[in-house]
């Protein structure tokens, strides 16, 4: 039998000895850490609503359906359409210098910016520089109806899950869909289109505007690297608005 060398068996053993620490390492080394915060999808940056989905394009159910009004509702929106064909549209709250609401705002010819940190996510607006902030947390606190409503957010998955209660009941959606101040909406925000494009999927739900929740959606562009939001103010005593119409009922 051919004997194996004695140099051979050297280099065997210095090649053993010296993976021997590199295997304890890799023992040792921890596993992966979970996805964090900073693995979620970034909504910074500012959009623009697209065409399709702006305030001409008034707010339809995605099921193509018509809007479930109850009567009061129906009666309200029936009026509206109707003095507009007039040539008498209904002033909106924007025009007013009132607070329009979320989804209003967010149709409108204006662009808004997306601030995004692990505890909330801020929608800054070019239209009258207003703030909508929403806390990433379980539950609601301290409501006290307002325009805005109170949003609180939690992700599921790559969607935002935005929760609104305790709305003023003014902020009528377009064109005059009106709504109480028992409306609760959820708003599923996703990226689309590569990052292009941002989607916003909102449910509405007020059992005493409409015979049962529907959902509504929005398409936004991403800005343009570098745009930048503009100084935008409302004009108060406004002398190109009607004469007539109301905003909403009393």
């Amino acid at each position: 039998m051919k004997r194996f060398p004695s140099w051979a068996w050297a280099c065997v053993t210095a090649a053993a000895l010296a993976a021997e620490p590199v295997a304890a390492v890799a023992a040792q080394a921890p596993a992966a850490p979970a996805p964090t915060a900073a693995a979620r999808p970034n909504f910074e940056g500012i959009w623009q609503v697209t065409r399709a989905y702006s305030v001409q394009a008034r707010t339809p159910p995605i099921d193509g359906g018509p809007i479930p009004f109850l009567q009061w509702t129906k009666a309200i929106w029936d009026a509206a359409i109707r003095d507009e064909k007039a040539g008498d549209p209904w002033i909106p709250n924007n025009q007013r210098c009132l607070v329009a609401g979320f989804v209003r705002a967010v149709k409108g010819n204006f662009p808004f910016r997306v601030v995004q940190t692990d505890q909330q996510v801020i929608f800054l607006f070019e239209e009258d520089g207003r703030v909508n902030q929403v806390p990433l947390r379980a539950a609601h606190k301290n409501l006290q109806p307002t325009w805005y409503g109170d949003p609180i957010a939690r992700w599921d998955g790559d969607t935002l899950v935005v929760d609104t209660v305790g709305f003023n009941g003014k902020t009528p959606f377009i064109q005059a869909i009106h709504h109480t101040a028992d409306l609760h909406t959820v708003q599923r925000i996703r990226l689309i289109n590569e990052g292009k494009q941002l989607e916003i999927r909102v449910t509405i739900d007020d059992p005493g505007a409409f015979s049962r929740p529907w959902d509504t959606l929005l398409v936004f562009n991403r800005a343009p690297a570098g745009y930048k939001l503009r100084d935008y103010r409302c004009a108060e005593n406004n002398r190109d608005l009607a004469t007539t119409g109301m905003w909403g009922p009393d």
